[in-house]
C-alpha cells in the first residue's frame, strides 16, 4: 500500500502566489470602483487581513505569519494603487474572526482578505455583506463561496483530481480514503470519491475517525484491519498535522 497524499496543504511558494492573486483581484476591484478619481492622486484601498495569529497551535501561528509576510511583500510590489494593509488576528476561531471582521470594517476596510478557515469565513459573511465589504478567503471550501465571498485556496476538488490522476498513472487504482469525522472531512471525501469515479479507479473503502486522541486509539485497529482486507493500493489522507493526522498515522 502506498500513501499517495498525506494531507491537503500549501507551501510558502503557494502562499506567496496566492497573495499575488489576491492583490491582483484587489487591483481590479479598485480600478472598477464607482468612487470618483482624484486627478494625479493614487487611488487608495484599505484592506483588512484576517489571519489566525494568536492561535494556541504553533503551526497555525507560523502559517499566519507566512501569510501576513507574503501579503505585505505582494502589496509592496503593486504600485498602481495605494494599499493600506492592516492585519487582524483571528486565532483560527469563528468568534474571534467575527470580532476581527467587525474591527476591520469599523476602521474602514473595503475588502477583507481572509480568514484562513471555512468556519471563520462563514462566521463573518453576514457582517461583511451588510456592510457591502467583499471577502477574499484563503479557505479551500467552495460551499461558502457566493457573490460576496471569493475562495482562492486550493479546493478539495482540484487537489483530489491531481492526487487520483497521479495514482491511476502509477497503476494504483484501488484507493482508500482516511478522513476525520468533521464537515471538512466529509467535503474532502466527496471530492476524492468523485475524482476516483472520474478517473476510472476503484474506491476500496472510506475510513473515518473522531478528532480526539481517545477516539483515534479506539478506532485505529479496526481502520487498519479494514485497509488490509480491502487490498488497497493507495491511501489518501485528508487531515492536517495540527489536527489528527500525526496521531492517526502513528496508530496505524
Amino acid at each position: 500500500m502506498i500513501i499517495l497524499g498525506r494531507y491537503f496543504s500549501s507551501n510558502k511558494f503557494t502562499i506567496t502566489k496566492t497573495c499575488l492573486v489576491i492583490l491582483s483581484v484587489i487591483f481590479i476591484f479598485g480600478c472598477t470602483s464607482e468612487k470618483k478619481a482624484v486627478p494625479f492622486e493614487t487611488p487608495a484601498i484599505s484592506l483588512g487581513l484576517l489571519v489566525p495569529l494568536e492561535s494556541q497551535d504553533k503551526s497555525t501561528n507560523k502559517l499566519a505569519e507566512d501569510l501576513m509576510n507574503a501579503a505585505r511583500l505582494a502589496a509592496s510590489d503593486i504600485k498602481e494603487v495605494n494599499l493600506k494593509l492592516t492585519a487582524y488576528p483571528t486565532s483560527g476561531s469563528p468568534e474571534r474572526a467575527l470580532l476581527a471582521a467587525d474591527s476591520a470594517i469599523n476602521r474602514g476596510s473595503e475588502i477583507l482578505v481572509g480568514p484562513l478557515f471555512a468556519k471563520e469565513t462563514s462566521a463573518i459573511k453576514q457582517v461583511a455583506h451588510s456592510s457591502d465589504v467583499k471577502i477574499i478567503s484563503f479557505s479551500n471550501s467552495m460551499n461558502i463561496a457566493d457573490s460576496n465571498t471569493f475562495i482562492i485556496g486550493l479546493t478539495y476538488q482540484t487537489i483530489s483530481r491531481k492526487l487520483v490522476s497521479h495514482s491511476v498513472k502509477q497503476n494504483l487504482k484501488r484507493i482508500s480514503i482516511l478522513a476525520p469525522e468533521a464537515i471538512s472531512g466529509s467535503e474532502a471525501v466527496k471530492a476524492i470519491s468523485n475524482a476516483i469515479k472520474e478517473n476510472g479507479a476503484v474506491l476500496s473503502s472510506i475510513e473515518t475517525y473522531p478528532l480526539n486522541a481517545a477516539g483515534i486509539r479506539d478506532k485505529s485497529r479496526a481502520i487498519f484491519d479494514n485497509l488490509v482486507n480491502s487490498e488497497v493500493d493507495a491511501l489518501i489522507f485528508t487531515d492536517t498535522p495540527n489536527k489528527g493526522l500525526v496521531l492517526i498515522t502513528s496508530q496505524l
